[in-house]
């Protein structure tokens, strides 16, 4: 009796023939699938109906009505003149590089214009960001004391804007807003 060393090899060949021998409607390597796939696609078009030319109109985007009500004093939070006074007697931080700083904001305790660099769901989450803020960015948010602002938003509920006030003019805020957008930060100039 003679064994055949690849019996298995063939028993694996004739397996898969019989295997996809039903298969020649789905695939066919002669012929391929995708001139019959394109041929059905073309033909259904042609029977479907015109579209409606409702559907096509293009439709305006919903317009959102946000109410702005007034500023409301932080709490918890030291004046701009504690923070003047602390920074007068505190030591500068060394620096290791030489990289050019932005100059301090021009603000006053009268300014008319704010940056804003977030929006939270509550107060104490606004009061949070602040001062996670003040941490990231200390330059630019020295000597600005935070502020909030409720507005409501149309669908999605009310917002406190985290601001940092006061700037004398809108261009020493937009000074500071460049320099927080060049760090990856949101920054928009507001007028209070």
């Amino acid at each position: 009796m003679r064994v055949f060393p690849c019996r298995s090899l063939l028993f694996f060949a004739l397996s898969s023939a019989v295997f996809l021998a039903g298969c020649g409607e789905i695939y066919d390597d002669t012929k391929g699938w995708a001139p019959r796939f394109l041929t059905e696609i073309k033909k259904s078009a042609k029977e479907s109906p015109p579209p409606d030319e409702t559907a096509i109109q293009p439709t305006e985007p919903a317009q959102e009505e946000i109410k702005v009500t007034a500023l409301e004093p932080a709490t918890g939070v030291p004046s701009s003149d504690k923070i003047k006074a602390d920074a007068k007697t505190a030591k500068p931080p060394v620096q290791k590089t030489a990289t050019k700083q932005p100059a301090a904001p021009a603000t006053s305790s009268k300014g008319t214009y704010a940056i804003h660099l977030a929006s939270n769901k509550s107060k104490e989450s606004a009061q949070k960001e602040w001062t996670e803020l003040k941490n990231a960015f200390p330059q630019e948010t020295k000597g600005l004391s935070f502020q909030t602002k409720q507005v409501e938003v149309t669908g999605k509920g009310t917002f406190y804007r985290v601001l940092g006030a006061p700037f004398t003019s809108r261009e020493a805020a937009s000074t500071v807003c460049e320099e927080l957008k060049r760090k990856k930060q949101y920054c928009a100039v507001i007028k209070i």
